[in-house]
């Protein structure tokens, strides 16, 4: 009897344990990673057209193409986004 308690209770104690270290671990870990501001990745108009294409043929959007597309521009001439155009796609024509 005195056994069997002693058991559960080391159990009890190393599942306590396991707890605490795996919740302490990713803490000490994440003071290791930085993540920079300062970086910003650039995408050109041949990505944006293809993530346009992609999304359309997600959305099951068949009937539709790029017409045009507008680049948007900071004072910095920097690029900040895509404006695409899209016009429907004729199905008969006459």
């Amino acid at each position: 009897m005195f056994v069997l308690w002693s058991v559960r209770k080391v159990s009890v104690l190393i599942l306590i344990g396991v707890f605490l270290v795996a919740s302490i671990m990713p803490i000490m870990n994440g003071t290791q990673i930085k993540i920079s501001d300062t970086k910003s990745v650039i995408f050109g108009s041949d990505i944006a057209t293809k993530v346009v294409q992609a999304k359309l043929h997600e959305l099951n959007k068949t009937d539709f193409s790029i017409a045009e597309s507008t680049k948007i521009i900071n004072e910095q001439e920097e690029t900040l986004f895509y404006v695409y155009n899209l016009s429907p796609l004729l199905c008969c024509s006459f």
